[in-house]
Parts: structure tokens; C-alpha cells; sequence
């Protein structure tokens, strides 16, 4: 996903929706309405997200190169 040169990605904002706490990864359930999309612990930089916590977020990819959260931040 290209922004343009110099242009920062949009931020967006979502819900936890659910988290294995265990396995530090979860799934948001974004503010537009998108679709949930997977987050994994070490996209988090405030510590890892907790059920029905707010968050903002940059859409990414995984390692798999499906649709993630990352840049996770608590808000």
C-alpha cells in the first residue's frame, strides 16, 4: 500500500475485539466497519491491547501478507 512520498500512512481507529493474551495476538474490530483484522503482540508500543480497549493503529500486513494491524497504540 503506497502513500506517496513523504506522505505519512492514514491512522485508524478501532475496539479490541478479542485477544489470546498467551499467544499475543488478537483481532480489532476497526472504527469503518472493515472487517476484523489480526494484530499480533509485537505491533503494540504501549504494552499489548486488552478486550473492548480502544486503539489507534496503521493497516500493514503480516508476515503472511494478509491485511494487519500495526503501529498499535492504546488511546
Amino acid at each position: 500500500m503506497r502513500h506517496g512520498v513523504g506522505k505519512p500512512p492514514p491512522v485508524k481507529t478501532a475496539i479490541v475485539k478479542w485477544v489470546n493474551a498467551e499467544k499475543r495476538y488478537g483481532f480489532l474490530l476497526p472504527d469503518d466497519h472493515s472487517g476484523d483484522l489480526f494484530v499480533h503482540g509485537k505491533s503494540c508500543r504501549n504494552g499489548d491491547p486488552v478486550q473492548g480497549e480502544r486503539v489507534s493503529y496503521i493497516l500493514g500486513c503480516s508476515l503472511s501478507g494478509k491485511p494487519a494491524a500495526v503501529d498499535v497504540r492504546r488511546i
